[in-house]
């Protein structure tokens, strides 16, 4: 029997766990624009991926098993993260988010802003889609959605980045790595570097992949 009702079923929940998070800090307006509208496509990710689900209630799914597998779980892996991050910033102090989410950035790497995680789900999500051979049902949902992270990559940036998008700004102040993602290391003076750091989990440092992508 497939399993891929079940990753769904496990995708769903982290980006209900996710949008949770989000709806914390809806209406902090120190958060930029993309991270806004990020937090609000978790909600369109999931709706997909039940749309996709009622599709597939009763077909038999062992033939793409193996090829649908490897999408499912890497946008399970992404949904995990965003779950992460977002509940990371919401614990933050009001007023202090956007400057936490900014270090937590400069620590675990830029494939964890919020907008990324979801433009990988989306992708993910159209993957899963092909393989299981329902682009004709879900055309226009798909393109709907991947429409709406188009219109994210091209605003303001969720975290503070130089002009090649590739380096986060180094802020003044006491640093704290993710609580939360695994056990804490602080570096109390300016800069970025977080020397001895272990991370555990679904965190991924830099542009490493997560597992099964």
């Amino acid at each position: 029997m497939s399993r891929i009702p079940g990753f769904i079923d496990k995708t769903q929940s982290h980006l209900a766990n996710a949008a949770a998070e989000y709806e914390k800090v809806k209406d902090d307006q120190s958060l930029r624009f993309a991270f806004h509208q990020a937090g609000k496509g978790l909600t369109q990710v999931g709706d997909l991926l039940e749309q996709l689900k009622d599709l597939l209630s009763g077909h038999r799914l062992d033939n793409c098993l193996h090829n649908a597998k490897i999408p499912i779980k890497a946008c399970m892996s992404k949904a995990e993260c965003a779950a992460s991050v977002f509940r990371h910033v919401s614990q933050a102090p009001e007023g202090s988010r956007f400057s936490i989410y900014n270090k937590l950035l400069s620590t675990e790497g830029s494939g964890l802003m919020v907008e990324v995680l979801l433009e990988g789900m989306v992708k993910c999500v159209c993957e899963l889609v092909s393989e299981t051979g329902c682009n004709e049902e879900m055309r226009d949902h798909v393109e709907d959605l991947q429409d709406f992270v188009d219109r994210i990559k091209s605003m303001q940036p969720s975290a503070m980045v130089d002009e090649q998008g590739a380096k986060f700004v180094s802020m003044e102040g006491p640093q704290y790595n993710a609580a939360g993602f695994a056990e804490q290391n602080n570096n109390t003076g300016a800069g970025n570097q977080f020397p001895g750091a272990t991370f555990q989990g679904e965190v991924r440092i830099g542009n490493n992949k997560p597992e099964g992508v």
